[in-house]
């Protein structure tokens, strides 16, 4: 038994095309919507620092944080409007949705790898005249200094 409006569907065997098509828009546009709340969010963390108040730790390494947070949430938000996409035979719909969870998920990985690359041991600066310290190298009078035309 066919439908008359779509022929090469069978009755009873979920929604058509155009309600895919429908669902798919409506997902990436709040997929869109809830990572423009993730970067607002990013950003108030960022400014915060300017707050009174504001703790000692860095403003840039939370700010990170909550957008690493922020963007996995949605990832996984996302993975599971795919598989519930799926059961309600909505097959576009859920590709577009893994695609989504899969981007996401890599912007997370990618973006925790960078901070702690990043957040590496600062090196101490030693200057290039024998020591960390000075110019001299027994701390005697100028004619044993490096540099100092002695």
């Amino acid at each position: 038994m066919t439908n008359v409006s779509d022929p090469g569907r069978v009755a009873g065997s979920g929604p058509g095309r155009g309600a895919d098509a429908a669902m798919t828009v409506t997902a990436v546009v709040l997929d869109a919507l809830a990572l423009a709340v993730v970067g607002l969010l990013a950003f108030v963390t960022l400014l915060g620092d300017s707050w009174p108040g504001a703790t000692e730790q860095s403003g840039d390494s939370r700010a990170a944080l909550t957008g690493l947070a922020g963007v996995g949430a949605v990832a996984v938000l996302a993975a599971l409007s795919a598989a519930f996409l799926r059961r309600r035979r909505l097959p576009g719909s859920a590709r577009v949705q893994v695609i989504v969870a899969a981007l996401c998920a890599l912007a997370t990985v990618a973006g925790a790898a960078l901070e702690a690359r990043d957040e590496g041991p600062v090196p101490v600066p030693v200057s290039d005249d024998g020591g960390p310290g000075g110019a001299c190298l027994s701390g005697g009078d100028n004619d044993e200094c490096r540099g100092s035309g002695g």
